[in-house]
């Protein structure tokens, strides 16, 4: 069994009788064109993504959240060692000049389970002041570490 291209009929006719074209040429490229373009724009989407997760990662507030939690032996108690953090960051940063405002949410794992951790801040003068960093554990239980000592535990909906 052999392939067989896919041809047409031409009015063009040869000694042999009626010449035939192949349209597989007239296929595969623009097929294998768009494919192309397919690929670099999905590839430049993950690339954007991947700046944008770097950049949250990177940042003072993150920094900060991440060294009380990894500082904190209420949470090393709660979800055990070694912490690590996740590669995503959900939330926002604003910054403009010296000044702005952080809102961020990301998810850190140990051997005994997950949580969630927030920081929350605003920057005045080049200096962050943080609001609020806790780490809300899957039980619900919240460990505050914002205020020092690091890692006052309290319960959902216990004032701080």
């Amino acid at each position: 069994m052999s392939f067989t291209p896919a041809t047409f009929d031409s009015p063009q006719t040869n000694a042999n009788g009626p010449k035939k074209r192949r349209i597989w040429p007239w296929v595969v490229f623009p097929l294998g064109c768009i494919t192309l373009i397919g690929v670099c724009c999905c590839g430049g989407l993950g690339m954007l993504g991947f700046g944008v997760f770097a950049a949250l990662k990177s940042s003072e507030p993150y920094q900060t959240g991440l060294k009380r939690v990894l500082a904190s032996e209420d949470v090393k108690d709660a979800i055990g060692e070694p912490i690590k953090p996740s590669f995503l960051v959900q939330g926002n940063i604003n910054l403009q000049n010296e000044n702005g405002e952080a809102d961020i949410t990301f998810p850190v794992t140990g051997p005994r389970g997950t949580a969630q951790v927030h920081v929350r801040g605003t920057r005045a003068g080049g200096k962050w002041r943080y609001d609020e960093i806790s780490v809300t554990l899957d039980e619900g239980a919240v460990i505050d570490l914002s205020k020092e000592p690091i890692g006052r535990i309290r319960t959902v909906g216990e004032d701080a």
